[in-house]
């Protein structure tokens, strides 16, 4: 008896843009459920413990406070001015007479 078997060897062809353009024809529902208490739960540990390590600052803060000085000098020097005024206005009128 003669041995008639052949072994057929096949590469699968795999066509992406098909499949690509079956999986976009597909509609896909995922459905998510989350437990808000789990999660609030989680975020308030999370926030507990990053405020517990955090210690106050302090930060130096220098004013400049030249201009502010310049500005009251500048209206004290006004305010001399003007007091001054009539007492000279007097002055003046009855050195005229």
């Amino acid at each position: 008896m003669s041995d008639n078997n052949t072994t057929i060897n096949m590469q699968p062809v795999l066509d992406l843009q098909s499949l690509h353009k079956q999986l976009n024809s597909q509609k896909f529902k995922i459905n998510v459920n989350i437990d808000t208490s789990a999660l609030n739960s989680q975020i308030q540990a999370s926030i507990g413990q990053f405020t517990a390590n955090m210690q106050p600052t302090k930060i130096p803060v220098e004013a400049d406070n030249s201009s502010l000085l310049t500005a009251i000098n500048t209206i004290g020097s006004i305010s001399t001015t003007l007091s001054f005024l009539p007492t000279a206005k007097n002055a003046l009128s009855q050195s005229l007479d």
